[in-house]
């Protein structure tokens, strides 16, 4: 699995099926049919949150058969991780550039990233399109800049854009971006207005790049996560 691994995949999707069943596989509108798909909304968000903190790291299929053995002790309506629990990490993350202890990269980032867009309800692109993970401020600006890799890889300076064919931002600099397709997309996405591209571009500025996205992350993770966790009902 891209994002995360085969053992969360497979967890989910048991665990998921088994909630299912023990309501009585409802398919209507009703109240066990709420309870399910509130429950799969905070199982997805713990797994992720679970394989962020590291988790699932060692054998996958022991834990995955714990949870299993243990689904009937479970109550119904499963508890979400609290809010402050992921602002935590998230300060992690975005302070010192860790994730659990180590150093941010792409990859460790991912997940979270597309939880992000999850949990503030953005529609993804055309499924024509590729979807990239995109450096705001180019990789190649941060290459003088002390502990400059964790900087570019931090999550303030990462977005989901939409690839299309021939129209990549690859290595450009917001400035540098002509193609009004393209622009679009990074205003929509990557939540910069087009009259921040100049300050964007220059890496002096990545400290008002991080001010602006700390508090849009910040703002997602506390209240979007707990309302999100509420009113699935």
């Amino acid at each position: 699995m891209e994002l995360t691994n085969d053992s969360i995949a497979l967890d989910f999707l048991i665990l998921a099926f088994k909630d299912w069943e023990r309501k009585g596989k409802p398919t209507g509108s009703d109240s066990n049919k709420k309870s399910f798909v509130k429950n799969c909304f905070i199982l997805w968000d713990t797994l992720i949150y679970e394989y962020l903190t590291l988790k699932w790291k060692g054998s996958g299929d022991s834990k995955i058969g714990r949870n299993i053995a243990g689904i009937s002790n479970t109550s119904y309506s499963y508890t979400a991780i609290p809010a402050k629990d992921w602002i935590t990490l998230l300060k992690e993350i975005l302070n010192d550039y860790k994730i659990s202890g180590e150093a941010v990269t792409v990859k460790n980032m991912k997940p979270i990233l597309y939880h992000f867009y999850c949990l503030k309800s953005m529609s993804g692109p055309d499924t024509k399109y590729e979807i990239e993970v995109d450096h705001i401020i180019p990789q190649e600006a941060f290459k003088t800049v002390p502990n400059g890799t964790n900087i570019q890889n931090s999550l303030y300076n990462l977005g989901l854009l939409p690839k299309r064919e021939n129209i990549s931002k690859s290595k450009k600099r917001l400035n540098e971006i002509h193609d009004t397709w393209l622009k679009a997309e990074i205003v929509k996405y990557e939540f910069v207005k087009e009259n921040q591209f100049d300050d964007y571009s220059d890496i002096v500025n990545h400290q008002k790049l991080f001010n602006a996205h700390y508090k849009m992350f910040a703002e997602v993770f506390d209240d979007k996560h707990e309302r999100e966790s509420m009113i699935l009902n």
